[in-house]
C-alpha cells in the first residue's frame, strides 16, 4: 500500500519477543520511495528492514544461515537496520549470512542513504544498551555512493543519549564491496 493507514503518532512497540529468520533467502527486491503522513522517505532494506523504535525493549532478533542477494535500496540495499526514540536493550544477531550484490542507490550524496550490504542506523533518544553483534558473514560485492559494504550512522540529536552497549563483527569477511 502507500502507508496512507499508517500514522506518525501510532506507536510502535514490541518487547520481549524474539523474532527468526533462518535458512531463507531474499533475492531480486526492491524498496522504493514510499509516503508517509510527513511526506516520502527512502526506500529502506532492499531485503529486510528492521525498525525499533518507541518503546521497544528486551527483542531479540536473530538472522541466521541466510542469503541476501540482488537486492535494491535507498537506504541498505541488503539490510536496513534501525534503533532510535528508546528502543532499549535489543539483541540482533547475525550469524552466517551471505550478504553478495546488493545495490544502494541515490540521486544525492547525502550521508544517510548507503550501505549496499547494510545501513545501521543508531540515533536519539536513548538507544540505551543494545547490541548488535555480526559473526561468520560474508559481505562481498555490493556497491553504494557510500559505504560499500556497510554504513554505519550514529546520530545523538541535541540534549540526547545514544549509548550502544556493543557494535560486534567477528570473523567475517569484507571482499570487493564498492563506494
Amino acid at each position: 500500500g502507500d502507508g496512507s493507514s499508517c500514522k506518525e503518532s501510532d506507536p510502535y512497540y514490541s518487547s520481549n519477543a524474539q523474532y527468526n529468520i533462518t535458512s531463507s533467502v531474499f533475492t531480486g527486491n526492491v524498496a522504493t520511495y514510499f509516503k508517509l503522513n510527513s511526506g516520502v522517505l527512502p526506500g529502506r532494506g532492499g531485503g529486510i528492514s528492521i525498525t525499533l523504535e518507541g518503546q521497544s525493549f528486551n527483542n531479540v532478533f536473530n538472522l541466521i544461515d541466510t542469503n541476501i542477494t540482488n537486492n535494491t535500496a535507498q537506504q541498505g540495499g541488503g539490510i536496513y537496520l534501525a534503533l532510535h526514540n528508546e528502543a532499549q536493550s535489543n539483541n540482533i544477531i547475525i550469524n552466517n549470512i551471505h550478504i553478495f550484490n546488493n545495490t544502494c542507490y541515490t540521486t544525492d550524496t547525502m550521508v544517510t542513504e548507503g550501505g549496499g550490504a547494510m545501513h545501521i542506523k543508531l540515533s536519539a533518544s536513548f538507544a540505551l544498551g543494545s547490541n548488535i553483534t555480526i559473526t561468520e558473514t560474508m559481505i562481498e560485492y555490493n556497491n553504494a555512493l557510500i559505504g560499500g559494504g556497510i554504513l554505519l550512522l550514529l546520530n545523538s540529536g541535541t540534549g540526547t543519549c545514544l549509548e550502544v552497549s556493543n557494535i560486534t563483527i567477528s570473523n567475517s569477511t569484507f571482499y570487493r564491496n564498492s563506494a
